[in-house]
Parts: C-alpha cells; structure tokens; sequence
C-alpha cells in the first residue's frame, strides 16, 4: 500500500474542495459575458423613461435574438427590473444590477448564453403626466391662436387697413383645462369664431357640431412698421423727414388711424406724412428720440392763436374797415375762425390771412 505523506494529503483536499467551484466559477462568468455562442445580445440604453410603477427589461434594455436560436421574446423582454422612481426624479441603473437580477429570472436553454453591452448606465426617470397634459394642452393652446389669427384678418384685415403681410398675435387669456383638451382633440370637426372684438379683446367662441365647447377671451395685436422720431423733436418744430425714421411695432388693429404706418420701410411711403410736411406742419409737443410720432402730436403751424390780438379787416362792397379784435380760435392759413371786437363786442366769422391778421367779407 502506497503511504502519502501529511504535505501531499492537504494538497489532495484542497483540490476536492475548490475545483468544483473553479469550474462553477467559469461557467457563471461565460453566461454572463456571453463570450461561448451567445444566444440573446442585451444592449444597455443611456436613457429611459418608463409610465408604470413598474421597470422592466424592455424599459432599460434592447433585446434581440441570435439567428437561428427560438424562444419567446416576450418572457425577457417582461423581466421585472424593480420600482419605478417617483416624479421629477432619476435614478442610474448600473449593468452589475441587472445582471443580479437575470441571474434568478432569465432562464435559457442549456447551453445558452446572453452577451451584454450598451450604455456604461442607463438614466431612468418616471413619466410626468402633469408635464404631459401641459404640454398638450399647450400645443391646442397655440393651434387655438392660430386659427383665431387667420379669422381676424379675414373678417377685420379691410376695417382696420391691416396689409397682408402683417403679422396678428393672439394670445389667450386663461388656460385650457385638461377636459377641454380632451374634448377639443376628440372632435373631428371643430368650429372657432370670434364673436366680438373692442379694444385689442376678442370674445372666442369654439364648438362642434352639436355643443359650444368653451367661450374663450384672447388679446389681439398686428404688426406695423410707424414713423418714430430718428433724434429728439423739440415742440413747435416744422416736420422734418431728416429727423425720422420707422420701426416695427405691435398695436391694437384699431389704432391704426393714430399713427404715420405705412407697409414698407422708407419714409417716402408715408403720403400723410409727406402731406403734413408739404403744408408746413408742426410738431405739437416734445417727441424723445424712438418715440412713435402720432397724429394728435402734428398740426398746421398757427398764424393766429386763440386770445390773440390781431388785426381784422371787414369788406363790404367797396369799403373795408379795419380794427383790432381778439381770436377766439387758433388758426393757420385758410382756417376760417372766430373773433370779437372788444369795443362793440360783435361776433365775426373770418379767415385768415397771415401771421395775426384776418379778414371778413
């Protein structure tokens, strides 16, 4: 009988003790890796974002199929990873983690493996239906204000001289809320009609076939390009087109008659203004430079001022009498006014004729 000696019996344990686990071992490890045919190839995404309180597989992972090796899919796809992370958070999912977790859910055919690769982590968040809701009622929000637009250049663009290349801004005063949304995207056909507009407000009306959905309010504006003073205008100024200069603006649509617009740029286009200047305007009031130059601020030059003291000559046939009398109006060239005699106290109708000076016929 062969005799072993005490160093030879310990490395004779040893051996039966952890080869078998040396061997577990390496098998473990080619099923995870894949590296032996691998059956299923599992790529990680960099990013998620799931809508149950459940994350699985096919949430985190893409999962396709070896040619030729058959199973269902579906099973893997439906592998339960864990809970879902609550609203406006995120949570990192580590590839060591869900290879923990298909270790004890996946199970293949002997022999076969799953390769995986991807992402070094894969970002998940939860689905914000609040966000959500927000959004789509944002975008029925817009689409909304839109066909408002083309409704008010349609019924109001002649009233209001506004030209076709102008732009109309409509912004709705309140919020949609989430049964409109629902009731507006369910309808095939729905109706929009501004049913009444003052002062830059419109009443909206939007409905289906059979119901009113909802009475809207939107504030109305158009673009417009308006004479702006190029540098300061001090009052009593004559109207000088050196002196300015245009720009775009926004403007309720009714208060186009108040300003110098014109649809193009130059100031050449402006033909009341032009006019206002040929006739030796002037500027009523101090205008900053970029202030809007509005009608109300132009007027002709007064020859004669109201209280003025001016010299009034009255026709009558071939003799004519001349006086001093007081203005009871300001005027300028050609302006018929009204005047009194401060000594007789009579009223006449005159028209004048320069600086301080009238005549009646």
């Amino acid at each position: 009988m062969m005799k072993l000696s005490l160093k030879t019996l310990f490395i004779f344990i040893l051996f039966i003790i952890f080869f078998p686990r040396a061997l577990y071992a390496a098998a473990d490890d080619a099923s995870i890796s894949g590296v032996a045919n691998p059956a299923v190839f599992i790529t990680i995404k960099p990013r998620t974002e799931v809508s149950s309180d459940i994350i699985y597989l096919k949430d985190v992972c893409d999962v396709k199929l070896a040619a030729g090796f058959f199973v269902d899919i579906s099973k893997i796809l439906s592998i339960e990873i864990g809970a879902s992370p609550s609203a406006f958070n995120a949570r990192k999912l580590y590839p060591y983690e869900i290879k923990n977790i298909l270790s004890s859910r996946l199970k293949l055919p002997k022999g076969a493996y799953y390769c995986m690769k991807g992402a070094e982590f894969c970002v998940i968040s939860a689905y914000n239906r609040s966000h959500t809701d927000k959004k789509t009622a944002g975008l029925v929000k817009r689409e909304i204000e839109k066909a408002i637009a083309a409704l008010f250049m349609k019924k109001y663009g002649e009233k209001f001289n506004i030209d076709a290349d102008a732009t109309i801004s409509v912004a709705l005063t309140c919020g949609l809320n989430a049964s409109f949304v629902k009731k507006f995207l369910g309808n095939e056909e729905v109706k929009i009609d501004i049913l009444d507009y003052k002062s830059g407000m419109a009443n909206i009306s939007v409905c289906s076939r059979k119901n009113v959905l909802a009475k809207l309010y939107a504030r109305i504006m158009r673009s417009a390009i308006a004479a702006v003073a190029l540098e300061d205008i001090e009052k009593g100024s004559l109207i000088n087109l050196n002196k300015i200069t245009t720009r775009e603006i926004e403007i309720y649509a009714e208060k186009h008659s108040e300003l110098y617009l014109v649809s193009a740029a130059p100031v050449s286009g402006f033909a009341d203004l032009l006019k206002d200047s040929r006739n030796g305007c002037e500027i009523a009031r101090n205008i900053q430079a970029g202030g809007l130059i509005y009608k109300r601020f132009v007027h002709k030059k007064f020859a004669i001022a109201a209280g003025q003291r001016i010299r009034m000559s009255v026709y009558n046939g071939n003799s004519t009498m001349a006086f001093d009398a007081i203005a009871e109006q300001s005027g300028s060239l050609g302006d018929e006014i009204s005047v009194i005699n401060p000594r007789t106290r009579k009223k006449y109708r005159a028209l004048v004729t320069g600086d301080g000076e009238a005549e009646s016929k």
